[in-house]
């Protein structure tokens, strides 16, 4: 796990916009996906896109790592929160491989489920993925550490005190040839640092151990191979 350092969040934002911007225009032989994450970095990123003329690759899939079980509508919807960046990039909706927010949660992780195994089973590739890291240590909507751990199922349904929630697991994280951590301002700093240096002790370095990952931060952090 590699950390990588940026002067401030601003450069971290624009980087990522650029990185996003270069992924989304590939041509690939396969169908290639580019998996979103929630949180308030990202969705600054977002709306940076949804701003500009972007250009998406004939073999471009749009996913998610988590979302709320919430209608399109809601400020809690990951999926709705990318809607101007997926406007700016004119991606045909069944390029778009989302939650179902409107269905209970064992069905709509199942049809998600569904979907990420079809997009594999077509000869898909998992090109970048974009996550967020909580101060408690999760990632994507992996909150614990035997949630972190499954890699029986693609999908997972999960209960939470605020939402009701589908995430991704361990088996399609492990997928990706590139994922990157976005983690800005001073309360991620103690988080990052057990994730630097204990890693077993947190869901998020549980599901992502041993994987291509960068960690992207306007903080000193450091860094050490995992």
């Amino acid at each position: 796990m590699k950390f990588r350092g940026f002067a401030d969040s601003a450069t971290l934002e624009q980087e990522m916009c650029d990185l996003l911007t270069e992924t989304f225009g590939q041509e690939q032989p396969r169908p290639h996906a580019v998996m979103l994450a929630g949180g308030g970095t990202p969705l600054a990123i977002y709306e940076a896109l949804g701003r500009q003329n972007l250009r998406a690759g004939r073999s471009l899939h749009v996913m998610y790592s988590d979302d709320r079980l919430v209608p399109v509508t809601d400020p809690g919807s990951n999926y709705g929160n990318s809607q101007a960046m997926l406007a700016a990039l004119r991606l045909p909706a069944e390029r778009v491989i989302r939650v179902r927010g409107e269905l209970a949660p064992g069905p709509a992780a199942q049809a998600y489920g569904d979907q990420l195994a079809d997009f594999a089973g077509r000869g898909g590739t998992f090109a970048l993925g974009v996550l967020g890291i909580g101060s408690d240590g999760h990632t994507a909507s992996l909150f614990s550490l035997a949630a972190a751990q499954r890699t029986d199922r693609l999908t997972l349904a999960v209960e939470r005190p605020d939402f009701l929630r589908v995430s991704v697991t361990r088996s399609v994280l492990s997928r990706f040839h590139h994922l990157v951590i976005l983690a800005t301002g001073e309360g991620k700093r103690e988080i990052l640092e057990t994730l630097r240096d204990a890693p077993e002790s947190i869901p998020s370095g549980v599901a992502l151990a041993g994987l291509n990952v960068e960690v992207w931060t306007d903080l000193v952090i450091g860094d050490r191979d995992a």
